[in-house]
């Protein structure tokens, strides 16, 4: 579930018009930091560093 998770919140990143707010809502988590934190540690980068790179 956790990789599901990770790898719809990077599709989702790749939006640039939906921000790490509605993401994580629209995954399921009502806090942002707590989705930020879960990211970074499934991903070993931050939300907003992984969206700079891709973008």
């Amino acid at each position: 579930m956790q990789k599901w998770v990770v790898l719809e919140a990077k599709r989702l990143a790749l939006n640039p018009g939906i921000n790490m707010k509605a993401i994580a809502f629209q995954l399921g988590c009502e806090d942002v930091a707590y989705f930020s934190k879960f990211f970074k540690s499934c991903n070993g980068t931050s939300f907003t560093e992984f969206r700079k790179k891709i973008i």
